[in-house]
């Protein structure tokens, strides 16, 4: 078994990200125009094998198959919709489309949505206990390659339905509302055995 050492990273993660969140589809264009990767920190967990020097090679495969770094994926988005019910987490998996042979044979565990033609994956509060659901969603993310075909992206909503139903369409505002309530963007990298999690950073208050 590994055990994994969080790691906060520097600057040239939030380029790595920013890459990923200017892609040209429908909610990276959202985020791409409201948010602000300053306003929060980029970790990373991995094994304590890997040299520190290679940490900001995020294309590469650095990390050995099995490493259990997909494990800790899940277990911080599982942490994430079991810490408040307005949260969400949508996979955006560009370059799928509605109409696509595969959706229709998928996992009954994929909770799949559109909006128009566009494919995601919706995890919220109900599926907390639902390790498949977290696992297959956060798999479409962190093991894409290259680390541009998803994002995931963590949100705390004011309204959302308790039950959203598979292969339901939802209202584009939607993806409005998530852009501007983010709370995480998770991404593969380390071509796809590892990943980065951006965390918005909450303001300090007065006492």
């Amino acid at each position: 078994m590994f055990v994994h050492r969080s790691i906060t990273l520097d600057a040239r993660a939030a380029t790595y990200i920013q890459r990923i969140v200017t892609a040209p589809t429908p909610l990276t264009q959202l985020l791409a125009a409201q948010l602000d990767l300053t306003q929060g920190q980029i970790t990373t967990r991995l094994p304590p094998s890997i040299p520190l020097e290679e940490l900001y090679n995020f294309a590469a495969p650095i990390i050995p198959p099995q490493s259990g770094c997909f494990e800790q994926a899940c277990r911080l988005i599982r942490t994430f919709l079991r810490d408040d019910p307005q949260h969400v987490f949508l996979a955006e998996y560009r370059h799928a489309q509605r109409s696509d042979a595969w959706i229709a044979e998928s996992d009954p565990d994929l909770p799949i949505v559109f909006v128009g033609d566009h494919v995601y994956f919706l995890l919220h509060h109900t599926h907390t206990d639902n390790l498949r659901a977290i696992a297959l969603v956060v798999g479409r993310v962190v093991g894409s390659v290259p680390a541009t075909l998803a994002l995931g992206v963590g949100a705390k909503l004011a309204t959302m339905p308790h039950e959203v139903p598979r292969m339901a369409n939802l209202d584009p505002a939607l993806l409005t509302e998530i852009a501007s309530h983010t709370r995480l963007l998770l991404t593969s990298a380390y071509h796809g055995e590892g990943f980065l999690l951006w965390k918005h950073t909450e303001p300090d208050r007065d006492p």
